[in-house]
């Protein structure tokens, strides 16, 4: 089976509804998912909130 991908999102627009993730990714409306408690796996998303000190 196949492992969802958890990203932190970096930031959200509330005019157009996409999402970017801390390592680049944008989501378009609609294409992606809200997790309140999921534990994050994309390894470079961990790498840059630990560098960021978040």
């Amino acid at each position: 089976m196949a492992r969802e991908v958890v990203h932190l999102e970096r930031s959200r627009s509330w005019f157009s509804g996409t999402a970017t993730t801390l390592c680049g990714i944008t989501y378009p409306r609609g294409k992606h998912k809200t997790f309140w408690f999921a534990s994050t796996n994309c390894r470079a998303c961990l790498a840059i909130q630990k560098a960021e000190g978040r």
